[in-house]
């Protein structure tokens, strides 16, 4: 500080001169374009590995969380003992390898 009540540094004269009127906290830019990005643009679901996942664990019903189906993939979960969603799995995975990416866009839409 000088004697006059000035700062040294100039950096430090100007970010004091454009503080803000309000009182709110200010977040550095490079935060909220990390942690914003995945929140605001969910990544788009792959038909390959939708079907890849129901034809290795899709017993587990992995392939139907992936794609969104949480209440149905919690079913192929909680029967998974009785051996039918792997069979019904195995049909699935076989539909998803073999749709049209147009196809598969419909039937699981990005919504979220």
């Amino acid at each position: 500080m000088t004697g006059q009540g000035e700062p040294d540094d100039p950096a430090a004269a100007e970010s004091a001169s454009e503080a803000p009127d309000d009182d709110e906290p200010r977040i550095p830019v490079a935060v909220i374009a990390s942690v914003g990005t995945a929140a605001v643009m969910p990544r788009k679901k792959s038909r390959r590995l939708a079907g890849a996942l129901a034809l290795l664990v899709g017993g587990l019903g992995a392939h139907r969380f992936y794609v969104g189906q949480h209440r149905l993939g919690l079913v192929y979960l909680l029967l998974c003992w009785t051996g039918v969603p792997a069979f019904v799995a195995l049909v699935d995975g076989i539909s998803l390898l073999t749709m049209s990416d147009a196809a598969f866009r419909r039937r699981f839409p990005q919504t979220k």
